[in-house]
């Protein structure tokens, strides 16, 4: 019996011990599947460096005979024998292409507020890269200021004190700039019912070009004290909008510098967007483009509609313009909203005799030339985030530096994360001030393929 208790004993401590060691190597067989080494799953080249983890590839065919993954960390591909000169693990790179110092004065042709201008750009997918970007804003930067204005009834108040704007203006600038331009135009809704009176004798323009950008002030005024006043039958003003885009799109016509900071200041009460044509029977939608004759006259407004708020924030930001929307309170809520949209712009409220529209102008001149702003045409798989300064010390998330003086400068960090592979691999990115024809050229690369190995 003794005996038959001591086998009995010996069979359960041999289960037992047995059940021990297979819950111990199955908990270690299921430890190891969670700690399993990411880059293993790449089975070429290519695969193996678009991993999310810092994988490189042995170029050696027989290395990976034996069982061993040729896609590792490069640690592990080293410590197995895959010498360091076949380990292909590529890291992100940044090479400075164009990097002119920034200036403080010059010519139209060496301004240089923005640095640098041109970069080269590797990166792996996944994975981020930070470089620097400094600007300056430039005593004497050329200044181009073109205004708009409504000739409607509801604003004739505004252009007794408009036409002195000019002398204050230049006055107001002669500190930032010497090099100073300024031009006119006007507008009205057009000549079609049920917009306007179709009575010869009260006809207008959608819009026309008075006065090119010019450095005569005294040109300036005296066309404005000059211009006539068109009566409209209904309630908005429309021709706003397309004085808007033919005063940015005819570039050559009204003579926007291409290095110059443009400033266009638009005067109204109300405007018409696109479909709005239909009203008139006009469907035929607006195709963006310049047409004015040798006259300076708008000669599509009877035959295609209005343009539509992305035609205009398009064309705002193609050309770099700012602009300032002078209104009367009624619509000041609508342009507020409008501007929000539409980057670089501002908004002031008209006094119902407009005589506050001097002051206005000159304070968000003031506002939008003393500030600076990052804009990029990142990609959705392309995130980049701005960090800076300004004139503090706390570094902070922005994009935006405010209350810029002549010769003040400010560095931004920039970061550029990655999320996956790039179409062809290569995307030009651009990088600039809002409101200012200076860029940064990206050349952005991602790093995805290694067809040259094997």
């Amino acid at each position: 019996m003794s005996n038959i208790m001591l086998i009995l004993t010996y069979l359960f401590v041999c289960f037992y011990y047995t059940q021990i060691s297979f819950n111990f190597l199955f908990c270690e067989e299921v430890e190891l599947s969670k700690t399993q080494n990411p880059c293993t799953a790449g089975k070429s080249c290519g695969e193996c460096i678009k991993s999310p983890y810092e994988c490189a590839w042995c170029q050696i065919e027989e290395y990976g005979l034996d069982g061993k993954s040729r896609c590792d960390f490069s640690r592990n591909l080293t410590e197995r024998g895959c010498e360091i000169s076949k380990i292909i693990d590529p890291s992100n790179y940044i090479h400075i292409i164009i990097n002119k110092p920034l200036g403080h004065y010059g010519t139209m042709e060496n301004f240089v507020q923005i640095a640098p201008q041109a970069l080269k750009i590797g990166m792996r997918p996944k994975t981020q890269l930070t470089f620097k970007v400094k600007f300056r804003r430039v005593k004497d930067y050329p200044m181009d200021l073109y205004y708009l204005m409504d000739l409607s009834n509801p604003v004739e108040d505004y252009k007794k004190h408009l036409a002195r704007l000019g002398d204050l203006l230049r006055e107001s600038t002669i500190n930032i700039t010497s090099d100073f331009r300024v031009g006119f135009g006007s507008f009205v809704d057009r000549a079609v019912m049920p917009n306007a009176s179709v009575a010869p004798v009260k006809w207008g323009n959608s819009y026309k070009n008075h006065v090119s950008l010019t450095r005569d002030i005294y040109r300036f005024a005296d066309e404005i004290k000059k211009t006539l006043v068109s009566r409209n039958s209904d309630a908005p003003e429309g021709g706003g909008s397309d004085a808007i885009l033919q005063a940015i799109a005819c570039r050559d016509e009204i003579g926007w510098r291409y290095k110059a900071r443009k400033l266009l200041i638009f005067l109204t009460d109300s405007f018409h967007f696109g479909r709005d044509g239909n009203r008139g029977g006009i469907a035929k939608p607006n195709d963006g483009e310049c047409h004015l004759d040798r006259n300076g006259d708008y000669t599509r407004s009877t035959v295609q509609d209005y343009p539509s708020v992305n035609q205009i924030i398009r064309k705002v930001r193609e050309n770099s313009v700012n602009i300032i929307f002078a209104t009367t309170g009624e619509q000041w809520t609508a342009y507020q909203k409008f501007s929000k949209i539409l980057e670089g712009s501002a908004v002031c409220q008209l006094t119902n005799d407009s005589s506050n529209i001097v002051e206005l102008i000159k304070d968000n001149y003031n506002k939008i030339t003393s500030k600076v702003e990052l804009l990029d045409n990142a990609l959705p798989n392309i995130t980049i985030s701005y960090e800076s300064s300004c004139l503090e010390t706390k570094s902070r998330k922005t994009k935006l530096c405010e209350g810029l003086k002549v010769g003040d400068t400010v560095t931004f960090d920039v970061t550029i994360n990655m999320e996956s592979c790039l179409k062809d691999n290569v995307f030009h990115l651009k990088i600039n001030p809002v409101g200012m024809n200076e860029v940064i050229n990206i050349k952005l690369e991602s790093i995805c393929h290694c067809a040259i190995f094997p």
